[in-house]
């Protein structure tokens, strides 16, 4: 499974289970996006999802802040649909 979650009030905690679960799968070389919701939109981090990275064949969105965000129906639908069909040379971080 290339999908997580973690939830902890504390950022470093998650910073630093972040980082070993990236080498743990050894995408230390691996194209790396970070979104934070409370500044882009999910659409952002779903349209990296589903487009192939050009630079590695790897790669490892994280996902910010999607609980305090506004995210519409249509975002919602995508990340479930994703989530049903992921793509395996993605490793998904939301946190």
């Amino acid at each position: 499974m290339n999908n997580y979650l973690f939830e902890c009030a504390d950022h470093l905690v998650i910073q630093k289970e972040v980082s070993k679960l990236i080498k743990e799968k050894k995408l230390n070389d691996a194209y790396i996006s970070t979104y934070d919701l409370e500044e882009v939109p999910l659409d952002d981090a779903l349209e990296d999802l589903d487009t192939y990275s050009f630079l590695s064949d790897k790669k490892v969105i994280i996902i910010k802040n999607i609980l305090a965000s506004l995210v519409t129906d249509n975002e919602k639908n995508h990340l479930l649909k994703y989530l049903d069909n992921y793509n395996s040379d993605n490793l998904l971080i939301i946190n």
